[in-house]
């Protein structure tokens, strides 16, 4: 008996000692297996550090992309900080990520390869062919130069800047391609505190004394509040465009905030405002209007996203507390703003009634910037040529000692320097625009947060369409950064989950555990 409960108790040790052994193997087995499939991802960006990594690059480009001139020293580092920033992203992006960015994507690259195509030298009999080449061609002749290639641009290095300046939009793309859209969501308020900030620093400017110091750059609207900017209007447009961010979504996320988080919003609202009023803009104090019209318009016309009906959260009289409610803080701010300008302290009205003998002189070169956007609507001046060409078409009478560096009004700088090739992108980022404004008016599509998302943007893409018909904001990196976040917005999918794709039998258990499977298995 004792040699049969001996075997029997070494059976048992060794089919345990098997099951161990066997059971290390398997684990080994496994963690060899999940480390194949982790291995690689070890350094891609996942849970929050991919948000965390879009706000640094947004803190980047505030303090190096405030100014839109080719030779600003702060260009280089921005640049190669983007271009670094673009080649990590793209690095270890999931192609799948690329379908929340596609379209302003494809914009982006499409206004690219049209400044490739304008550095690309051409033969001499075509270039020769091109309008407005026969007064070069007569210079060649006279000092007899040796006929040589050239390409369209009439300056290929400031064409080879702007290219260089898109190195800015494509990786704020790259790094949007990485949030999921809840975080794509909240990339807004990023831009908010940028405004914010922007704000902060123009009163500074004012205050302080020896407040030299707190431009950023050297070419400014010295004795202004410009923020982190280098021109005033700038300035106020882009603290406009984050106070209508922060009406919009005080009012759509008011469950979501909460009562703390709606207090500092309303903060956030009210030194963005005295940040504009400040600002001797008009064009800022022309897009203050239409965000507050924009403002009243949406409380009036459309219904409280925080109750489920239209007359749950106005009571017996809806229409006169929506009114009252809307029009009360407007007149309010009215009088402030009436008190101040009576004692001259509201810089952007007192600019307003004041003369501005630059604006006389913009209105006399409208004419001119229609015949040279004539002149080269088929082909374009090149990306950056403007101020080069423009003393072609200068008339004698207005020289002075002002010069134009851009035409004051994109719409037609980008027919005179990209002609044909860059109105057609403009245009199908328009038609991409209106189909999916139309689509807001489809009733059946019941996902009314989305819907009131993507009216943000549109109305944000709207209001930098509007500044850019008496001033140049795109071409500031800020802009850029700002026009691409909100064509994402605008342009993504219905379906868009953004962030890492789960494959077919996925469980989501949350953000950070979103790519743990309901097998247990890391994908």
């Amino acid at each position: 008996m004792m040699d049969a409960r001996f075997a029997n108790r070494t059976n048992c040790g060794r089919r345990g000692g098997m099951n161990r052994s066997s059971s290390r193997q398997h684990h080994k087995r496994r963690t060899r297996s999940s480390g194949a499939r982790r291995g690689p991802q070890w350094f891609a960006l996942q849970g929050h550090a991919a948000f965390v990594a879009f706000v640094v690059l947004c803190i980047f480009i505030m303090l190096l992309g405030g100014a839109s001139r080719y030779d600003v020293q702060t260009l280089p580092w921005l640049r190669t900080g983007c271009i670094l920033v673009l080649a990590v992203a793209v690095w270890k992006l999931p192609p799948g990520n690329l379908r929340a960015v596609r379209w302003p994507l494809l914009l982006v690259l499409a206004l690219a390869l049209v400044m490739v195509v304008q550095v690309i030298p051409l033969p001499p009999a075509l270039w020769e062919s091109l309008p407005h080449r026969d007064i070069i061609v007569e210079i060649q002749e006279a000092a007899r130069m040796p006929e040589v290639w050239r390409p369209i641009t009439f300056s290929p290095a400031r064409t080879l800047n702007s290219l260089a300046s898109l190195s800015v939009p494509l990786a704020v793309l790259a790094m949007l391609a990485w949030l999921t859209r809840e975080e794509r969501r909240n990339a807004l308020w990023v831009f908010v505190a940028m405004g914010a900030f922007s704000a902060v620093l123009g009163l500074l400017q004012l205050v302080l004394p020896g407040s030299d110091n707190l431009y950023f750059y050297d070419i400014t609207n010295a004795g202004d509040a410009v923020g982190v900017f280098a021109n005033r209007n700038h300035n106020a447009v882009f603290l406009a465009l984050c106070l209508l961010a922060v009406l919009w979504r005080e009012r759509t996320d008011r469950e979501r905030m909460g009562p703390s988080l709606r207090i500092w919003a309303w903060a956030a609202a009210g030194l963005l405002l005295v940040g504009i009023l400040v600002n001797p803009s008009r064009a800022g104090l022309l897009i203050l209007a239409l965000v507050i019209l924009i403002t009243v318009a949406s409380r009036l016309l459309f219904r409280d996203p925080a109750s489920g009906h239209p007359d749950k959260a106005a009571g017996r009289f809806p229409v006169v507390r929506k009114v009252a409610g809307t029009l009360v803080p407007l007149i309010c701010v009215v009088l402030l703003v009436a008190l101040l300008f009576g004692q001259g302290r509201v810089a952007a009205f007192s600019r307003l009634i004041a003369q501005d003998p630059l604006g006389e002189q913009r209105a006399q070169y409208l004419p001119i910037f229609l015949q040279m956007a004539d002149a080269f609507k088929i082909w374009g001046a090149g990306f950056g040529a403007f101020q080069e060409v423009f003393r072609l078409f200068e008339p004698v009478e207005l020289l002075g000692p002002r010069y134009l560096n851009n035409a004051h009004n994109d719409w037609l700088q980008v027919v005179i320097e990209g002609g044909l090739p860059a109105l057609l992108v403009v245009l199908g980022g328009i038609v991409l625009l209106a189909r999916r404004a139309l689509s807001l008016l489809d009733r059946s599509d019941q996902n009314a947060n989305a819907k009131r998302e993507t009216a943000l943007a549109l109305l944000l893409v709207g209001l930098i369409a509007v500044a850019s018909l008496f001033d140049y904001p795109l071409r500031t990196p800020i802009f850029m950064a700002l026009l691409v976040y909100c064509l994402v917005q605008a342009l993504r999918p219905p379906n868009d989950s953004g962030g890492y794709r789960l494959r077919k039998g996925d469980q989501v258990l949350g953000h950070r555990d979103a790519r743990v499977r309901n097998t247990g298995k890391g994908l």
